[in-house]
């Protein structure tokens, strides 16, 4: 199993269970991310950017323990937010709230 596949593995796992305190904006934020990842018609390099974030995010140990519920998030959202500054235009809110919807509050 290669990086991409088990971030995209372990973001659906890990997003389901912790996207109820995350807050919607930023649910929407991570989704886009993931959906720049898996997409074939996306440069290698803005791929590189969002698997980045996306494994920032899964990863247990960083700046501020996501242990510490809502307040552990805070560094995510951070590296999420940069992610998404030079993404931007890659992916919509309403692609995003798709996916939300069909994969993860299933």
């Amino acid at each position: 199993m290669n990086r991409k596949e088990k971030i995209e593995k372990e973001f659906k796992s890990y997003a389901k269970k912790v996207f109820k305190y995350i807050p919607k904006f930023v649910q929407i934020q991570l989704a886009k991310l993931y959906l720049v990842m898996i997409d074939k018609n996306v440069p290698s390099y803005k791929k590189a950017i969002a698997i980045g974030a996306l494994t920032y995010f899964i990863m247990p140990i960083d700046g501020i323990p996501d242990i510490l519920g809502p307040m552990g998030f805070s560094d995510d959202i951070a590296v999420v937010a940069a992610a998404i500054g030079v993404l931007t235009d890659l992916k919509t809110d309403e692609q995003a709230n798709e996916f939300i919807k069909e994969y993860l509050e299933s």
